[in-house]
């Protein structure tokens, strides 16, 4: 199937050959049609513990694929370290044009928002697949800076991404897929292809390529890498608004304090409160949607939800004082049901006093 990618501008294969066929005419024959391509980046990853080769025998397969233009103004770099990688095979890794991670891990919730940069591996500094990708079909070096934050500035052709080791994915709409068993079968042409980025991937859920993601919890792991490529050649990533995040949280935190001082009646009070946080809600998602900005929507909510409760127990606490001073007040020298009934009209009356 590679060699009908020959007119393709680059191919990225999100997969490793670190293993050889039981024939090795096969993995000779795929080897001199990678040679021949000259276009091709493999996928290689990073484990905790390698099963092929060992930490100082992949390091020859991968030091090329490397970046090589890295200034490090630190003694620490906060970026993923790991000391075993899995790669192709010798005779594989040779023939490609370059090789690139295509490591990826989710969020503390197990869903795939966020799309890795850069890796460490011993003394190499490694980009994930889109990163490869967009370094070759730009034809351009890239340029990054790294202290112990992680990356400072990752720079390419017309690419800035400060202070951020990852960057938060913006899918597009509609990823173009085609078969594989279309390709072979000749049901499209290989000039289908031409200038094109092609990434190769798997789909099928029983071969565990498949990533839970905020759209879709099926959806195939090479359509991470193809969003993220598609963000880096449209700068068009989502961004994490922290600052704004935190003003927010502050203003609505005010507010809150403002509803339950004023606002008497607890059923409208509890209202203005669901409703308040419906807003925030759907602020949050037009803002993401608008500017490409994503606001910190759960810390948000969990603070004022935090602050909420606060509000309300001080609430409950006051107006028990306030029940057991009246009661008391009156208990002594009037029947129980006149005192109940001043103990109800005098927690109203100072309830309206606030």
């Amino acid at each position: 199937m590679f060699g009908q990618l020959d007119a393709a501008s680059i191919v990225v294969a999100d997969m490793v050959f670190s293993e050889p066929s039981n024939d090795p005419a096969e993995d000779l024959i795929f080897s001199n049609t990678l040679v021949d391509m000259d276009n091709v980046i493999l996928g290689f990853f990073l484990r905790g513990r390698s099963q092929e080769q060992s930490g100082d025998e992949s390091y020859p397969y991968i030091e090329n694929c490397a970046l090589q233009r890295v200034e490090i103004t630190s003694t620490y770099v906060n970026l993923p370290a790991i000391k075993n990688a899995e790669v192709n095979i010798p005779l594989i890794a040779d023939a490609a044009m370059s090789c690139a991670l295509f490591s990826v891990t989710a969020d503390s919730d197990g869903i795939y928002r966020n799309y890795p940069l850069l890796y460490v591996y011993q003394d190499l500094v490694l980009p994930t697949l889109a990163v490869q990708a967009f370094q070759f079909y730009t034809n351009k070096e890239l340029e990054v800076q790294l202290d112990n934050t992680g990356i400072r500035k990752l720079t390419g052709d017309n690419l800035l991404i400060e202070n951020q080791n990852s960057v938060l994915l913006n899918f597009p709409r509609k990823i173009a897929t085609v078969s594989a068993s279309d390709v072979l079968n000749g049901h499209i042409s290989p000039e289908f292809f031409e200038d094109k980025i092609v990434l190769i991937g798997l789909s099928e859920i029983g071969l565990y390529d498949i990533r839970p993601t905020a759209l879709d919890p099926y959806t195939p792991g090479v359509h991470l890498h193809a969003a993220a490529l598609s963000n880096m050649l449209q700068n068009n990533w989502y961004e994490h608004e922290s600052q704004v995040s935190m003003i927010l949280a502050l203003v609505s935190i005010l507010i809150l304090s403002i509803f339950a001082k004023l606002i008497v009646n607890d059923g409208l009070r509890w209202g203005l409160y669901v409703g308040y946080f419906g807003v925030i809600f759907v602020a949050s998602m037009s803002y993401l949607y608008v500017a490409n900005e994503a606001l910190k929507v759960f810390e948000i909510l969990f603070y004022s939800f935090v602050c909420l409760i606060i509000l309300e127990f001080k609430n409950f606490l006051m107006t028990q004082n306030r029940y057991r001073s009246v009661k008391s007040a009156f208990s002594s020298y009037v029947v129980p049901q006149v005192v109940e009934s001043i103990v109800e009209q005098g927690i109203s009356a100072d309830q309206k006093a606030i």
